[in-house]
C-alpha cells in the first residue's frame, strides 16, 4: 500500500489509447441497469471482467426523470429536471411510481408509461454503447422483488429484447458477498435493507450452493429517503423567522422563479443530509432568506426516526413472514443510497442486535451485483437494440389513469438462479471518470493508484476512483515480480487466522523503502521514500495503515526536487483474493503535501479508494506490488 493524492488531472499518459484497445475488442458485453424510483444506475461488464458503472453527465447516478420537449421528444435525467424546472407541467420526475397507470399526462399529451421506462433504459443502453464499438450481449434489469407478473411485464415490454430481469434484493447479496469481503455460509440467510429515495423494500435471503433465494419481501412505496428530506424542510420552516413570506412561496411555487429557489433549497437539504453521513454537523443554505442554518447529525436523526421506525419494522416483519427468527441472520445488508446515514445502521443494530455492513456508494450494490453470480445466457448472440421510436402521443386535455394502490400483497418472487460470481483483479477505471472526480484521496495497491505528472507548469495530477473496491474498468496486467506472487505462509501456533486469511501477513510492519514509476509528460519518473509507514493485519480480517511516521518521497526532474508528505491513519477490512489483498469498510483520512524545491506546490486530505494488490510474504519481510507496475514497497516485520 502507498499514499497518493494529487489535484485535478491535465492529462493522462497512455491511457487513452488503453481505453481504444479495450473498445475495438469484440467479446461479451453483459449491460446491468437498476431503474430506481429516483436514480437509475447501469454497469457493463466486458468479457467476464469486473462490471464498472457508467456515468451519466459525470455521474454513476442518473436522475430517473422524464420530461417532454416542446418537440415532443423525451429527455432523461438531469437535463429533464432542468427542462421541468421552467415547464413543470412536462415532467415525471419518478415514473417508476407509475407501473400501474396505463399512460402519463405531460403537458397536453399523453405519454404511454411503458414509454417513460423506455427513455431511461434506452438512455443506460446508449451510454454503454458510447464505451465500446461491441454489441450488448446481455442485458439484465433489476426489479423490486415484490412486483407481481403484470408489474413485471411492463418493465420486459420497455427493455431492450432479450433482456432479463433479476430481483433486486438477490443482486444486492450477490453483490455484498462477492464484492464487499462478507461471506455469508450456505444455508445461513440475510436481510437485504434497501432504503431507496422514493421506496424501501426489506427481503430476507438464504445462501445456497448456487446463490441466493428469495424466503421474503415487504416493501413500503410511500417511504423513502425523499421522506428524510421533507422532514428537514419541516424543520427549517419551523426554525427559519418568515417576516417577507418566503415559505408559502417555497411550498407552492407560482412561477419559474419559485421553483428555481425551490429546487435550490431541497438540493441544499439532500446535500446536508449526505454530509451528515460524513461529518457532524453542517450548514444548509437557504437562498431567499440568505442565511445559513445549523443542523447536526443528532438533529437529522431525530428528525429521521418516523421514517426509519416504520422501516425498522418492515424489517422485523418480514423476517417473520420468512420464518427466520433474528438470532438466524449471519448479515444485514444495507442497499440504496439513503442507506448510508448513520442513523439507519445505529436504528437496525439496536432493533436486530446485528452491526449492518456498511459500504461508500450502497447505491450501486444492486446494479452490480445484477451482473455477479447469475449464468450468462447460453447464447452470446448480440441483444438487438434498436434507436428510440418517436414518442407516441395523443394530443388533447384527457388525464392519465388513477394511480393503483401499490402493496406488497402483489408480490411474486423472481426466479433466480446461478453461481457466486469469481471476483478478480479489479481493473482501473475508465480516463473520463478519472478526470472528471475529485476531492478524494487514493491510497496504492490495497489502495492502489498511479501517481500521475501534467506537463507544463508542473502542477501535479491525479487518478480517482469514485467508488472505492467495486471500481471496474480496463483490464489490469499485474507485473510480474522477481519472486513468486504467491504468498508464502509462515504460520505462527500463537495467532489465530480466520480462514481464507493468510498467517504470514498477520502482524505488524515497518515499511523501509518505496518507489512509485509515475508518468511526467512522455517521461516515466520514479519516487522513492515512504519510509516508517506503519502497516497492521490482524487474524480477524482487520487492518491498519498509519502514515504518520512516513518520510518524505522524493525526486527529481524538469530541473526541480519534488517531495510529497502523508500523515494521517487509516482502518478496515482486509481478505486474500487470488493471492492478492482486497480491503473494504475503510475509515480515516489522509492528508497530502507536496512540495516543490521546498516550496508548497500543493497539499489537501480525503477518503480511500482500493484495488487488489499482490504481495510476497516471508516470516520477516513483506514486498508490495502495485497494479500496473506502479509502485513496489518493501516492509519488515515489528511485531
Amino acid at each position: 500500500m502507498i499514499p497518493n493524492g494529487c489535484p485535478e488531472p491535465h492529462g493522462i499518459t497512455g491511457v487513452a489509447e488503453t481505453v481504444t484497445a479495450i473498445s475495438t475488442v469484440w467479446g461479451v458485453m453483459r449491460l446491468g441497469i437498476d431503474f430506481g424510483t429516483s436514480t437509475t444506475v447501469a454497469v457493463l461488464a466486458v468479457d467476464g471482467r469486473e462490471p464498472r458503472p457508467l456515468l451519466f453527465d459525470g455521474s454513476p447516478l442518473m436522475p430517473s426523470a422524464v420530461c417532454l420537449d416542446e418537440g415532443g421528444g423525451l429527455v432523461v435525467g438531469r437535463d429533464a429536471l432542468h427542462l421541468g424546472m421552467a415547464s413543470p407541467g412536462r415532467l415525471e420526475p419518478n415514473p417508476k411510481r407509475r407501473v400501474d397507470e396505463a399512460s402519463v399526462l405531460l403537458g397536453d399529451a399523453e405519454v404511454p408509461v411503458t414509454r417513460l421506462f423506455e427513455a431511461v433504459l434506452d438512455r443506460a443502453v446508449a451510454e454503454a454503447a458510447g464505451m465500446s464499438v461491441g454489441p450488448l450481449t446481455d442485458v439484465v434489469v433489476t426489479c423490486p422483488a415484490a412486483w407481481g407478473e403484470r408489474r413485471r411485464q411492463v418493465l420486459l415490454g420497455a427493455a431492450p429484447a432479450g433482456a432479463r430481469l433479476v430481483a433486486e434484493p438477490v443482486a444486492a447479496a450477490h453483490y455484498f458477498a462477492d464484492v464487499a469481503g462478507h461471506r455469508v455460509p450456505v444455508g445461513g440467510t440475510a436481510l437485504v435493507y434497501d432504503f431507496g429515495a422514493g421506496t424501501f423494500d426489506a427481503s430476507v435471503v438464504r445462501r445456497t450452493e448456487g446463490g441466493f433465494e428469495l424466503l421474503a419481501t415487504l416493501g413500503l412505496d410511500d417511504t423513502g429517503g425523499l421522506d428524510v428530506d421533507a422532514a428537514v424542510f419541516a424543520h427549517l420552516r419551523d426554525v427559519v423567522p418568515d417576516p417577507q413570506g418566503y415559505w408559502p412561496r417555497l411550498a407552492n411555487p407560482k412561477d419559474a422563479l419559485d421553483r428555481r429557489v425551490t429546487q435550490q433549497v431541497w438540493d441544499n437539504v439532500r446535500t446536508a443530509k449526505e454530509m451528515l453521513s460524513r461529518l457532524p454537523s453542517t450548514l444548509v443554505h437557504l437562498p431567499l432568506f440568505n442565511v445559513e442554518v445549523p443542523l447536526d447529525r443528532d438533529t437529522l436523526g431525530r428528525l429521521a426516526e418516523p421514517v426509519l421506525r416504520r422501516t425498522v419494522g418492515t424489517s422485523v416483519e418480514v423476517l417473520a413472514v420468512a420464518g427466520q427468527p433474528i438470532s438466524s441472520l449471519a448479515a444485514v445488508f444495507l442497499a440504496g443510497g439513503s442507506s448510508r446515514m448513520p442513523a439507519v445502521a445505529a436504528a437496525l443494530d439496536q432493533a436486530l442486535g446485528i452491526a449492518p455492513v456498511v459500504v461508500d456508494q450502497p447505491e450501486l450494490a444492486v446494479a452490480e451485483g445484477s451482473l455477479r453470480g447469475f449464468d450468462q445466457p447460453a447464447t452470446t448472440a448480440p441483444v438487438p437494440v434498436t434507436p428510440a421510436a418517436p414518442v407516441p402521443v395523443e394530443r388533447g386535455a384527457g388525464g392519465a389513469a388513477a394511480r393503483a394502490a401499490a402493496g406488497w400483497a402483489e408480490q411474486a418472487a423472481i426466479q433466480t438462479s446461478g453461481v457466486a460470481g469469481a471476483t478478480g483483479v479489479q481493473p482501473a477505471p475508465p480516463v473520463h471518470q478519472r478526470k472528471r472526480d475529485k476531492g478524494r484521496l487514493l491510497l496504492a495497491g490495497g489502495a492502489a493508484v498511479l501517481l500521475l505528472l501534467a506537463g507544463g507548469g508542473g502542477a501535479y495530477a491525479w487518478s480517482q476512483r469514485p467508488d472505492g473496491v467495486r471500481a471496474a474498468a480496463l483490464p489490469v496486467v499485474l507485473p510480474t515480480p522477481s519472486a513468486s506472487p504467491s504468498p508464502s505462509v509462515s504460520p505462527s501456533p500463537t495467532v489465530s487466522v480466520a480462514a481464507g486469511l493468510d498467517p504470514c501477513l498477520v502482524g505488524r510492519w515497518r515499511q523501509t523503502s518505496s518507489e512509485i514509476h509515475v508518468n511526467n509528460g512522455s517521461k516515466r519518473q520514479q519516487f522513492s521514500g515512504g519510509a516508517g509507514i506503519v502497516q497492521e493485519f490482524d487474524g480477524a480480517g482487520r487492518m491498519s495503515y498509519d502514515a504518520n511516521a512516513s518520510q518524505p518521497y522524493k525526486a527529481t526532474f524538469d530541473g526541480a526536487s519534488w517531495t510529497e508528505t502523508f500523515r494521517g491513519v487509516v482502518t478496515g477490512n482486509y481478505r486474500i483474493l487470488d493471492g492478492a489483498v482486497v480491503l473494504s469498510g475503510l475509515s480515516g483520512e489522509i492528508s497530502w503535501v507536496i512540495d516543490r524545491n521546498g516550496k508548497r506546490n500543493n497539499s489537501g486530505k480525503g477518503t480511500l479508494a482500493v484495488k487488489p494488490e499482490r504481495y510476497v510474504c516471508e516470516a520477516t519481510k513483506l514486498i508490495q506490488y502495485g497494479p500496473d507496475g506502479d509502485y513496489t514497497n518493501e516492509l519488515e516485520r515489528i511485531g
